[in-house]
């Protein structure tokens, strides 16, 4: 659970946006600084999330059905956090957050409607997991590239109490990554 709460720069009273809400989290400004869009949860019986635009005041809050728009393209990763906002195009950037790869897409959410406008956008095309984007005020976009470089390692147990009985030994050597599920001997 979280809660999203705008504070005044000059000081006084933080507004809670979605109080009503069971979770919110993850906000980004708008462009124009007048509103924030969150990642929320309206009831936690339910368990179903999406997107939110809310007014500073957070009086006015509109579901954008952003999290229906990614889920269209059957994507299996985690729900996706909007990551930046760029002015340009009204485009929330965002990564999928797949487990083997994982990619920076952008979708439209206009600030004025708060709702979808088209599919999302794929940006980045490679098998590199990439996530945590950020928008620069000019529009670029900055992210993070996981490379892995997993190996296969034994040690031997003592079979009464479980504990390691020798070092640790490299079973591959490979420049790939390497995973085994189970194996015993």
């Amino acid at each position: 659970t979280g809660s999203v709460f705008v504070v005044p720069a000059a000081g006084g009273s933080a507004v809670q946006i979605a109080p009503r809400f069971a979770s919110a989290r993850y906000p980004l400004w708008s462009p124009d600084s007048r509103r924030v869009l969150f990642l929320g949860e309206e009831t936690a019986s339910e368990s179903t999330y999406d997107w939110y635009v809310a007014g500073i005041d957070g009086t006015t809050i509109v579901k954008t059905g952003a999290i229906d728009s990614i889920r269209a393209l059957r994507l299996h990763g985690v729900t996706p956090v909007p990551g930046g906002w760029r002015a340009a195009d009204d485009a929330v950037v965002f990564a999928t957050n797949e487990t083997n790869s994982s990619n920076i897409w952008q979708i439209k959410v206009p600030p004025v409607t708060g709702r979808v406008a088209g599919p999302p956008q794929r940006l980045t095309f490679g098998t590199a997991i990439e996530r945590a984007p950020s928008v620069a005020a000019s529009g670029r976009i900055a992210f993070t590239t996981v490379v892995e470089k997993l190996g296969i390692w034994r040690v031997r147990l003592n079979a009464e109490t479980g504990a390691a009985a020798g070092p640790l030994e490299r079973v591959t050597d490979g420049a790939g990554n390497e995973r085994l599920r189970n194996a015993s001997r």
